[in-house]
C-alpha cells in the first residue's frame, strides 16, 4: 500500500461536487498518510474560457434557468454516445496533462466528466488506474454510468429506483467534510456560537453563490422577525450579503449575517429549523446533524430528485413557491412535534462519516488487487 498516488478529481458546477472531492482528501490523508493525495478541480483549476462559461451558465440555470435546466436534464441526448464524444473531444488538454504528470494509480471522482477522461487515458495513452465514482445526488441520472468504472459508491439503496439495473456499487453515502464526522449537538453547536435561549433560530442558507432568489428571503426576514433569530450564509454574493447586513444593522431582524464560513455544521446543528436549496452535498450535510430542512424552489432534475428522497421517508419539507413557505412556517411553528419527528428520521438516514467508509472500501479493493 506504500506508494499509492491517488488523484480526487471534481469539477466545480456549484459547490457540491468539489466540496464532496475535500471531504475524500481529507479521509485519505486521516486513513492513509502514506499515500501521495492530490485534489484536482478542473473548473476552479482550469484557465480555458470554455469551462468558466459552463460554470456561469449552470449557476444561471440553477438562479433562474429552471425550465431550460428542465429540458437539457430530461432530453434523451443527454444519455446518449453523441454526447459522450461532444464531452470527450471538449476535455482540457490542461487537466489532462496534470493528471498524466501525476500518475495516479486510483482515481476517485466527484463528476460524471471523469469518465471521458478515463476513457482518454486508458484508451489513447495507455495509463492503468482504478476509477471510482462517487455519486453525489440521491437520484442517478444516467450520464453518470460509463466505462471505465470499477466501482460505484451510492447515496442510499433508494438511489437504484433510478437504475435498478446498476451493477458494481457499494451504499456508503455521500462524503462529507472532516467536521461533519462526528456531528455537533443543538447544544454544543450554540455554545460554541455563543446563542442563548428566547427565540427559536432559523438558519436561512442562500447557498455559496446566493442562488435563493434575493426577494423572497427579505419578504421571509421581514415577516417573521417577531418569531425567528436569524442566522443567514448569503454565499459569494455581495448584494446578498449587504443587503442583510443593512437590515441587521437597521434593526430589521435579529441574528448574524455571514458571506462565507467553514462552520456550516454548527449553523445547521444550532438551528431548530433550516431553510435552504436542495443540493445532494447540502442534503446530505443536514441529515448527518439530523436537522429538518424546508427546501425551497428545488432545482429540476436532481435537486428535485433529492427532495423525492427526504419526502419519501419523511425527513423535511418543501416548498416550491413563497406562499407556501409562509403557510408551512406557521403550521409547524403551531404545531412543533413534526420538525422533531422529521429530524428524527433524518439522524437515522444520515450517514456522517461516509468519507471514510468510502476510502476504507477503496483501499479494501486496492489490497484485494494486489
Amino acid at each position: 500500500m506504500k506508494g499509492k498516488r491517488v488523484l480526487v478529481l471534481s469539477f466545480a458546477y456549484g459547490s457540491g461536487h468539489y466540496i464532496a472531492g475535500a471531504g475524500l482528501r481529507q479521509a485519505i490523508e486521516t486513513l492513509h498518510p502514506e499515500w501521495e493525495v492530490m485534489h484536482l478541480d478542473g473548473i476552479l483549476e482550469s484557465h480555458r474560457r470554455l469551462d468558466r462559461i459552463t460554470a456561469d451558465m449552470y449557476l444561471w440555470f440553477s438562479r433562474k434557468g429552471h425550465l431550460h435546466w428542465r429540458l437539457l436534464y430530461e432530453n434523451p441526448l443527454t444519455r446518449s454516445r453523441a454526447m459522450k464524444l461532444i464531452m470527450r473531444l471538449s476535455l482540457n488538454r490542461e487537466i489532462m496533462e496534470k493528471i498524466r504528470d501525476f500518475r495516479p494509480h486510483i482515481i476517485m471522482s466527484t463528476h460524471f466528466l471523469s469518465h471521458q477522461y478515463a476513457h482518454v487515458l486508458k484508451k489513447r495513452y495507455g495509463m492503468e488506474f482504478q476509477h471510482y465514482m462517487v455519486i453525489t445526488d440521491y437520484v442517478i441520472h444516467p450520464i453518470w454510468i460509463s466505462e471505465p468504472t470499477d466501482l460505484y459508491f451510492l447515496p442510499s439503496r433508494w438511489s437504484l429506483k433510478t437504475l435498478p439495473r446498476l451493477k458494481k456499487y457499494a451504499i456508503t453515502g455521500i462524503p462529507l467534510r472532516r467536521q461533519f464526522w462526528n456531528p455537533p449537538t443543538r447544544e454544543s453547536s450554540r455554545r460554541y456560537l455563543g446563542i442563548g435561549d428566547g427565540k427559536p433560530v432559523l438558519f436561512l442558507n442562500m447557498g455559496t453563490h446566493g442562488v435563493m432568489p434575493l426577494k423572497d428571503a427579505v419578504e421571509l426576514v421581514k415577516r417573521w422577525r417577531n418569531r425567528f433569530r436569524f442566522l443567514v450564509v448569503a454565499g459569494k454574493n455581495q448584494l446578498t450579503y449587504s443587503t442583510f447586513m443593512k437590515m441587521l444593522r437597521g434593526g430589521e431582524m435579529e441574528g448574524r449575517v455571514y458571506s462565507f464560513t467553514e462552520d456550516v455544521h454548527h449553523l445547521m446543528a444550532a438551528s431548530d429549523l433550516v431553510i435552504t436549496k436542495a443540493g445532494g452535498l447540502t442534503v446530505a450535510e443536514m441529515l448527518a446533524v439530523g436537522r429538518a430542512g424546508i427546501y425551497y424552489r428545488s432545482m429540476p432534475g436532481q435537486e428535485e430528485g433529492n427532495v423525492k428522497f427526504i419526502r419519501e421517508h419523511g425527513a423535511g419539507f418543501e416548498a416550491r413557491s413563497i406562499a407556501r413557505l409562509h403557510s408551512l412556517l406557521e403550521h409547524l411553528t403551531k404545531d412543533p412535534r413534526e420538525i422533531g419527528e422529521a429530524e428524527e428520521r433524518a439522524r437515522k438516514l444520515g450517514k456522517p462519516r461516509a468519507a471514510l467508509e468510502i476510502v476504507k472500501h477503496v483501499s479494501h479493493e486496492t489490497e484485494r488487487g494486489n
